[in-house]
């Protein structure tokens, strides 16, 4: 869900931040950039990111409530901070008098176009870097190797288009690595407006460790023999035999205390009622994972099918309204027209 929360809202700023510039630029000073450029902008923010899908992500500590306002709203602040970067930089960059080239917004020559082309380019990719972190980009687990790879290649290239070809201004290599620098300057203060719109929110910026939850006591291979074998087999000869809380019953346990405090019902309940449900779910468990398995391996044929028609019998028990032998085609009133 958080790669899926963060291409879209990284996808709506962007397209903010180049929408209201690209206006301003023709209203305020009849300055329209190449639409060639602007093409190859919007083509390159999407194929840059189809790396995405292998980002890697923390579960949050909290189950998360996706709130399509909540999310548009940080999208704007985002598309809105970075068009106050791209105007500052289209009509500050010849004032500040350290760039080589003559950016004029008035002049609106080639080259300026290009220099606030790539200055949108490369503030346009770094974003996601941004929005895909739930909290402080640096206090975050890196993102993939193929998205940074990609994002990067995609900033290079039109970098090197922008110094090798008249096409796209010629411009000089010093220009272009003070856009680099003055992008990566603006990524710090969207981290911090990223922090302050959370904080607004109240979203939960908590997330579950990487590592698989162990419970402080374990117990080895040789104090369940019985299971040496399975153990081995699906975890290596070292093992050890855990008895407690894995992962999935800490997803549970959060989900469960979710519902306890969401639920219209079961809010309405006295908290010492709740908290006394959640303990009993705890309870229970914790005694089905300190249960003792026994080893398939070590069970004879015959067991292992009583074992199996055991399982088959009580999921036939669950589902007992499916009847395999009867037509499963949906029972169609005889009113009703048949498609």
């Amino acid at each position: 869900f958080r790669k899926l929360k963060s291409y879209v809202t990284y996808r709506f700023a962007a397209t903010i931040q180049i929408v209201i510039v690209l206006t301003l630029l023709i209203f305020i000073s009849n300055c329209p950039i190449n639409p060639t450029f602007v093409i190859i902008l919007a083509l390159f923010n999407d194929l840059t990111m189809l790396p995405i899908a292998y980002d890697n992500q923390l579960a949050s500590s909290k189950p998360e409530n996706p709130d399509v306002y909540r999310m548009l709203a940080l999208s704007g602040a985002f598309g809105l901070l970075e068009t106050i970067f791209s105007m500052v930089f289209a009509y500050g960059s010849k004032p500040s008098k350290i760039f080589k080239g003559d950016f004029d917004v008035g002049q609106c020559s080639t080259e300026t176009q290009a220099a606030i082309w790539l200055q949108m380019f490369i503030a346009a990719e770094v974003l996601i870097f941004i929005a895909r972190a739930p909290k402080y980009v640096p206090l975050y687990i890196p993102p993939s190797m193929p998205l940074l790879v990609s994002v990067l290649m995609g900033c290079l290239v039109a970098s090197i288009m922008a110094a090798a070809s008249s096409t796209f201004g010629a411009m000089h290599i010093t220009d272009i690595v003070i856009i680099w620098v003055y992008d990566f300057i603006g990524m710090f203060f969207l981290d911090l407006l990223k922090m302050y719109v959370l904080g607004l929110f109240g979203e939960s910026v908590e997330t579950l460790p990487d590592e698989e939850p162990r419970e402080p006591h374990r117990k080895s291979i040789e104090e369940h023999p019985e299971r040496k074998t399975e153990v081995e087999m699906e975890e290596g000869p070292n093992s050890v035999f855990v008895e407690g809380d894995n992962r999935g019953s800490i997803y549970a346990e959060r989900l469960t205390e979710y519902a306890l405090m969401k639920s219209e019902r079961l809010s309405a309940m006295p908290p010492a009622e709740r908290e006394s449900m959640a303990a009993n779910g705890r309870n229970i468990r914790a005694k089905s994972a300190n249960k003792a398995r026994p080893s398939i391996t070590s069970l004879s044929m015959n067991e292992r099918m009583s074992i199996n028609s055991r399982s088959s019998n009580n999921y036939s028990d669950v589902r007992h309204s499916i009847n395999i032998g009867s037509n499963l085609r949906p029972n169609i009133p005889s009113n009703k027209s048949k498609f």
